[in-house]
């Protein structure tokens, strides 16, 4: 299941975040499109080789799928440039193992004429 609206703070600064959003336009298929990604939830983490934050996002018409770094603001030029390496690599990583996957779960989505329930106790 997701961790809706869950960030985990560190003295109070929310984690920096790469965050891949799903937003076709249209909140069910934005919903079916996360439930496909969401089936390959264990394949997806393990080829991204950690575990994602996953967010239903209840009333909200989009989802997204997130990784988290601590964020000290604090840190000198070598650490911050660590950091901007890091989101880039992750930002290449959500590319790499989410296109492949996309098209896929877009395309199911939008073609599923099956009635939808959104409510996230059904999904997984």
């Amino acid at each position: 299941m997701s961790n809706q609206g869950k960030r985990l703070t560190q003295n109070g600064i929310a984690p920096l975040r790469v965050t891949f959003r799903i937003d076709t336009g249209k909140a069910e298929n934005d919903k079916r499109i996360f439930r496909e990604l969401e089936k390959q939830k264990q394949d997806i983490e393990k080829e991204f080789g950690t575990e994602l934050v996953w967010e239903w996002l209840e009333n909200n018409q989009i989802s997204r799928i997130a990784i988290d770094r601590p964020n000290i603001l604090k840190d000198d030029a070598t650490k911050l440039d660590e950091i901007k390496d890091w989101c880039i690599d992750r930002l290449l990583k959500f590319k790499d193992v989410f296109e492949p996957r996309l098209k896929a779960a877009t395309d199911k989505a939008t073609t599923d004429n099956t009635p939808f329930d959104a409510s996230e106790e059904d999904a997984e």
